[in-house]
């Protein structure tokens, strides 16, 4: 059985888990994106802007925050081989996408 994640409804979301990859996914074997992953280096360089992103709208009711999408977009927009949101949902379980996003998958939805 899986361990549950900690409850993150009343948690600010100052105090929630920074971008540093899905705790769950760190400790398992993921797999490597096929290609050369371009723009790491331009999310490093707006991180600050990027973190100021989670604070944006806070609710409790959420695992999905839009410094993740805007990572995720911002990495599709490098890397042409990242083109449908199918591509992205996939490239996101992949150990070059974890180091920048806090959760497990970003689905195509």
């Amino acid at each position: 059985m899986a361990a549950k994640k900690p409850p993150l409804v009343g948690t600010p979301p100052s105090q929630r888990p920074e971008r540093v990859g899905a705790p769950g996914c760190l400790s398992r074997d993921l797999p490597i994106w096929p290609d050369q992953v371009v723009g790491a280096k331009h999310i490093h360089s707006i991180e600050r802007l990027i973190a100021q992103l989670r604070d944006q709208d806070p609710h409790g009711n959420r695992d999905l925050f839009l410094d993740d999408v805007f990572v995720a977009m911002l990495l599709a927009f490098f890397n042409p081989t990242l083109r449908t949101l199918r591509t992205i949902e996939d490239f996101s379980q992949t150990r070059q996408a974890q180091k920048f996003l806090s959760i497990q998958k970003l689905c195509a939805s």
